[in-house]
């Protein structure tokens, strides 16, 4: 028995799923590229936004590092995907709480 005979008695919808799953990879690190440029391309200080225009400058450069926003595009893309990894969102500036957590609180309505 070859690997043809093996592959064409598996169920179509596993073989459609096998040949589609490895493409998920590439295509989550290109909408994480696209989406982590499109947010670093809006006008505006993110540091100064979170702070209000009453910020000294001492405090904007403060937050500036602990965000991580003095390093390089390409350092902040790699601490960006790190935290991906590892399931942290980050906080929401809306809500100030884990945007994983507001992901799970709105979850079941979305679904």
């Amino acid at each position: 028995m070859n690997f043809q005979d093996a592959w064409a008695r598996f169920p179509r919808p596993l073989r459609i799923i096998a040949l589609r799953l490895p493409m998920v990879v590439p295509q989550m690190l290109g909408v994480m590229l696209v989406t982590f440029l499109l947010v670093r391309l809006l006008p505006g200080d993110p540091a100064l936004l979170m702070l209000g225009n009453t910020a000294t400058p001492e405090s904007i450069a403060a937050l500036r590092e602990r965000l991580g926003l003095d390093r390089t595009i390409w350092e902040q893309f790699i601490f960006y995907m790190g935290n991906v990894v590892q399931g942290d969102l980050g906080m929401s500036l809306f809500t100030s709480k884990p945007v994983v957590s507001d992901l799970l609180e709105r979850a079941p309505a979305t679904l």
